[in-house]
């Protein structure tokens, strides 16, 4: 535990292993565990690496990071964690019966309240991480795990707060294959309440696997995304990479999404010239599955500039199942009505999406594959897309229409009819400016 003063230019290499259980949250870090700081001024932990291994049979773990475990809501001056290097696989396995659990390749959680204490900026910066972050082993057949959920990124699992990550690397793969309500990002995991991300790089694969044979329960948003898996609040993404694969393979009786950039958003996101290389897929059992070349599902205010969308999306309806609802978007899998009377809005602006788009039962299109209405009231969604290109080949249900197609190559003649798959009646869309991508 630190709670004030610098740590430099430190490394671990030894084992870190816990195996007692007790009736308190804990946090482990390869170079500290719980961050709670008690100084105006804050604190600095700079250019420390840690190579040791993690151990972890207990079933009250909270936080986990390959430098630091958990940064706490009771800090009281900013933290920084600046130019840290993890090498360490971090993990949980066993038979873990907490479902809180965050793991990430740097840190697993920051919960510290900026807002309300101090006007300064925890910063995750000039960090990489290159050992794997992974959830395994099934915790048995659990009931409805609804407000329960696990989180694992590549350089943080989670954020409740105020969180500046900049110029960060993850190389280390992030997957989950137990039952839980699990939220797993290249970069980051859960992403909420002012955390802005930018000049990012992923290259790993992130990949939740579940399998179609059961269907579980719960209402939270689990899935996979490139950057980050679900953002909800008013969080900013720009100037970021992925080319690693990004995978979904849940039956779950609520959305899940697969996203090359993020996954899901309920909140206030703002997606600007971020890239996408990597191939996103979501493979299903039950519908609103949805993949989608830069966001899987959007909920809520989006607004989009500039990202680009160069790898393959694909929507596969597993092995006996038919459903409209398995969708594949090339910018965006699923648009959305909003929740709670809040209508969802997207505003997309000089965004390409140059690729492969698949959906083998269900809606594909370039710039999304369904867009969402209610039947009445006055949050019907809105989107608008402006001076956007597209290329590459749909497969999938044409536009309005129950007819399966493809693959059909985009071409000046043919781009209108396979921008979007489907948009429900009372639903506002604006497409504008629409050109090839040549």
């Amino acid at each position: 535990m630190i709670q004030g003063g610098d740590i430099v230019s430190c490394s671990n290499s030894g084992k870190i292993t816990a195996k007692n259980s007790s009736g308190r949250n804990s946090y482990f870090g390869g170079i500290a565990g719980f961050v709670q700081i008690q100084l105006a001024a804050g604190v600095r932990i700079e250019d420390c690496t840690n190579a040791g291994e993690f151990d972890l049979d207990n079933t009250t773990v909270f936080g986990v990071g390959g430098i630091a475990g958990v940064i706490h809501r009771s800090a009281s001056g900013p933290v920084t964690i600046a130019g840290c290097e993890n090498s360490a696989d971090v993990f949980m396995s066993e038979q873990q019966t907490n479902e809180d659990v965050n793991l990430g390749g740097i840190a697993g959680m920051c919960d510290a309240n900026n807002t309300a204490v101090f006007t300064g900026t925890n910063i995750i910066s000039s960090c990489s991480n290159s050992g794997k972050v992974y959830y395994s082993e099934s915790r048995g057949n659990q009931g409805n795990l609804d407000g329960k959920f696990s989180t694992a990124g590549g350089i943080i699992g989670r954020t409740n707060h105020k969180l500046e990550i900049t110029g960060c690397k993850n190389s280390g793969a992030v997957s989950s294959n137990k039952i839980s309500l699990d939220y797993l990002g290249g970069i980051a995991g859960y992403v909420n309440g002012g955390t802005r991300i930018s000049a990012c790089v992923n290259t790993a694969d992130v990949t939740l696997d579940l399998g179609t044979s059961t269907t579980y329960s719960g209402g939270n948003r689990p899935g996979a995304g490139g950057i980050a898996c679900y953002t909800g609040g008013t969080v900013t993404i720009e100037d970021c990479e992925n080319s690693g694969a990004v995978s979904i393979t849940v039956n779950k009786s609520d959305q899940c999404a697969a996203g090359g950039i993020v996954a899901t958003t309920e909140g206030t996101l703002t997606l600007s010239r971020n890239a996408n290389s990597g191939a996103v897929s979501s493979t299903s059992g039950n519908p609103d599955k949805a993949a989608g070349g830069i966001l899987g599902r959007a909920m809520r205010t989006v607004t989009m500039t500039g990202n680009t969308s160069t790898g393959a999306v694909t929507a596969i309806g597993a092995k006996g199942y038919d459903h409209d609802n398995v969708m594949a978007g090339g910018l965006i899998g699923l648009i959305d009505q909003g929740a709670a009377n809040v209508p969802t809005v997207v505003t997309v602006t000089g965004d390409v999406a140059d690729c492969a788009v698949k959906s083998t039962v269900g809606r594909a299109g370039l710039l999304f594959a369904i867009m969402n209405h209610v039947a009445s009231g006055s949050y019907q969604p809105k989107a608008t897309f402006t001076d956007c290109k597209i290329g590459g080949s749909v497969e999938g249900k044409v536009k309005d229409g129950s007819e399966t197609s493809g693959p059909v190559d985009i071409s000046e003649a043919n781009m209108d009819s396979y921008s979007y798959s489907y948009k429900g009646a009372n639903a506002d869309l604006t497409v504008t400016g629409l050109s090839f991508a040549d």
